[in-house]
């Protein structure tokens, strides 16, 4: 299951302004280009990628290699 960027943005926005009410200061946010996923009885690396490509038409390419599972923006 990997969330839409819109979801992201809008899940790590919400917990930054909850945690800063908590603890009365901004948290350290840290994005990742890969990341390891359990997907029923696997265990995956995601990689996220963007084509090299001037051109930016919002699509993506999703293919998986062996364990590993390549996002690119094309």
């Amino acid at each position: 299951f990997i969330f839409s960027t819109n979801h992201v943005i809008e899940l790590v926005t919400k917990m930054k302004v909850v945690i800063q009410k908590c603890a009365g200061k901004t948290p350290e946010v840290h994005i990742l280009s890969q990341l390891q996923a359990e997907f029923k009885t696997s265990s995956l690396e995601v990689l996220f990628k963007k084509s090299s490509g001037d051109a930016n038409n919002g699509t993506f390419k999703i293919s998986r290699k062996g364990s590993r599972l390549e996002v690119v923006e094309s």
